[in-house]
């Protein structure tokens, strides 16, 4: 498979057929649907696909024969072309917006500056207005301080104190001033006429700004002129880059560009009858799990029913272990990731690897995403065949306050905290020799085993009332 040119449709039966199983072929028409009218994005994320290359290699390593590695070796290296190719390309786009900035910022300087800055090339002055930091990069960074803003009056004031100056961000700011300087001693301007040679606050205000912006463009730029923004715009015909779709779109890219999400599902648009498309975000990240990913995906696609709303993930109160998570996301990622090794070890046991060969498929897979014991804790759900079928309505888009009713509100969050607690536990780095960790983990598993009691009683006391 060409991992740089995936075809993503031609993915959709197997997936299709697999779903179709675990949920019931009763809700076939409606997975098919829901996939084949999926806009399918791939970001070719820079940082992801180097990862991906150097876990390849890694497994080379330890492999003796390596004849069953051959085709797949000619693969990693047209990644690693294109990467290097690409990381080339940026540095020239953001080069260009360095020199625009360089001159762009000319007037903001007094008018002794511009009178012996002007003869120099655009090159010169990124060298001086961008220089290289301390760490030895490149000069015409955008993202990082220009030598005028290393003129602030706030770090003048810092540098008057000659601990800062020899402090790591003192040297820092040191290194950004050095070069210009140094030019200016070259012209025998002295010292006490440095002062008509530097911008004042507002203006050095106003460069910050200008530099932002001018790494906001050379950002925007790299982007939609990149293979996979092409595909993107293709894909809707018409659509410009100032169309407003096509901002949103940039805008979640940018969000998610940072290695964070080997695959997500944004925001559904709509189409101009009204009828609602998912939109699949996916980049490569760990070698051996790139279907595993696909088919998580997909199943919230299964269960996506307007822009926000999505399996049990209904409430955007925070999780009270890990902030970062809100209340039912752990709960609902948890059920994707359960359905998916039950599809993975439908198709593996049967021969099938998809996107990946087998010999760089991960076969070791319970831990992905969420960790094993929270799969474990819900096991007394999956395996009743009431629970389990009201846990897929909702994956497959219905209401889940019905799933809530079915076993009662406070059982409900009863569970969803455990599964939460669990979750934290697990994820801990010490849990497996942490001594304390795991009788905290022991304790509420037999809470759990408590609370599924009451989830029993209480559906069994409401079919009496019935």
């Amino acid at each position: 498979m060409d991992i740089l040119n995936i075809d993503f449709q031609s993915f959709t039966p197997a997936i299709i057929d697999v779903l179709a199983y675990l949920y019931g072929d009763k809700y076939r028409d409606s997975i098919k649907e829901k996939l084949n009218k999926t806009i399918f994005f791939y970001f070719y994320d820079l940082y992801a696909l180097t990862r991906y290359v150097k876990d390849f290699e890694n497994y080379q390593m330890r492999k003796s024969n390596l004849q069953n590695l051959d085709a797949n070796y000619q693969e990693i290296q047209r990644i690693k072309d294109y990467v290097e190719s690409e990381k080339e390309r940026e540095k020239n786009v953001r080069y260009l917006y360095a020199k625009k900035f360089c001159t762009d910022i000319m007037y903001l300087l007094p008018q002794k500056a511009q009178n012996v800055l002007s003869n120099l090339s655009e090159e010169q002055l990124v060298k001086i207005f961008l220089p290289p930091n301390m760490y030895g990069n490149t000069a015409g960074d955008l993202s990082e301080a220009s030598c005028f803003e290393a003129f602030s009056k706030e770090n003048l004031d810092k540098l008057a104190n000659r601990e800062y100056a020899f402090s790591m961000m003192g040297r820092a700011t040191i290194a950004k001033q050095k070069p210009y300087l140094e030019y200016l001693k070259k012209l025998k301007i002295s010292d006490d006429d440095l002062e008509n040679y530097l911008p004042n606050e507002k203006q050095i205000k106003q460069i910050a700004r200008t530099r932002l912006a001018a790494e906001r463009d050379a950002t925007d730029k790299y982007l939609i002129t990149r293979k996979d923004f092409i595909n993107f715009q293709k894909s809707f015909h018409t659509i410009s880059p100032d169309d407003p779709l096509f901002v949103i779109f940039k805008k979640q890219i940018q969000k998610h560009q940072v290695g964070e999400y080997d695959a997500c599902v944004l925001d559904r648009m709509y189409d101009d009858d009204m009828s609602s498309r998912s939109i699949m975000l996916f980049s490569v990240k760990k070698m051996g799990d790139l279907f595993y990913n696909l088919l998580h995906e997909c199943t919230h696609i299964c269960e996506q029913r307007d822009s926000y709303s999505v399996g049990f993930d209904i409430d955007y109160t925070k999780n009270k272990y890990n902030s970062k998570y809100r209340l039912y996301e752990r709960f609902n990622e948890t059920l994707s990731d359960i359905f998916t090794r039950e599809g993975l070890n439908l198709l593996y046991s049967n021969g099938k690897f998809l996107m990946e060969s087998k010999e760089l498929t991960n076969m070791n897979y319970s831990s992905n995403n969420t960790p094993k014991e929270n799969a474990l804790l819900l096991e007394p759900l999956m395996l009743n065949p009431k629970y389990r079928e009201a846990i897929i309505e909702v994956k497959n888009g219905k209401d889940p306050n019905l799933f809530i009713k079915l076993i009662g509100k406070d059982n409900f969050d009863r569970l969803i905290d455990a599964l939460n607690h669990v979750d934290f536990l697990a994820s801990q780095p010490s849990f497996k020799t942490n001594q304390l960790l795991q009788r905290e983990y022991e304790l509420t598993c037999i809470e759990a085993t408590n609370i599924y009691q009451d989830i029993d009683n209480y559906v069994n006391t409401r079919q009496v009332m019935i």
